[in-house]
């Protein structure tokens, strides 16, 4: 990191369904070097995200914890995400309420997915369901390794919603590809 932040163990960026929600987590390896290291830190930018130190104590962290753990697997939610191989996971969202994992397989079906699974098994297509939002599905797919989670994002990002049933999604209504890592 060009501060030249001392004593970084680990930096996971937060994310809410999937996205990145403009905060991080850094932790450090000695609690001495937090003070120095939050100074050099203000004014800097992480993923274009001004940063602005906020230390946690120990209490925060343990309930900050807390949360987390009932935090349900597969929302997006939390410190990276809340899952693993961020760098192989594509975000497809826009999709109409019709389709579902087997679809979305059919469409990937000239990428390759993680294990070479083409039928959308439950290691390469998950669904996320959106609570507050039901005119559109999200779905994640682990692809086989990051530069084909790139391809997929190169080749899908704002293309139009494709057909599915011989039903045509409304004008104007695209997909929207992100790879999960920054």
């Amino acid at each position: 990191m060009r501060a030249q932040v001392e004593g970084v163990t680990s930096v996971e960026l937060e994310y809410n369904r999937w996205l990145p929600a403009g905060s991080a987590l850094i932790q450090f390896h000695r609690p001495e070097y937090v003070p120095a290291s939050s100074h050099r830190l203000k004014g800097k930018a992480i993923q274009g995200i001004t940063v602005i130190p906020e230390n946690l104590t120990r209490f925060a962290l343990q309930d900050y914890q807390e949360a987390l753990k009932k935090q349900e697997k597969g929302t997006g939610t939390g410190p990276s995400a809340n899952t693993t191989h961020l760098e192989e996971k594509v975000v497809l969202w826009g999709f109409t309420p019709r389709w579902n994992a087997t679809d979305v397989a059919a469409l990937l079906r000239s990428y390759r997915l993680h294990n070479h699974d083409v039928d959308g098994g439950a290691n390469s297509i998950s669904y996320t369901p959106l609570a507050d939002q039901t005119h559109s599905r999200k779905f994640v797919a682990r692809m086989a390794d990051p530069e084909e989670a790139h391809r997929v994002v190169r080749d899908l990002h704002m293309t139009p919603v494709p057909h599915l049933f011989g039903v045509s999604p409304s004008i104007g209504q695209y997909l929207r590809a992100r790879v999960l890592s920054p």
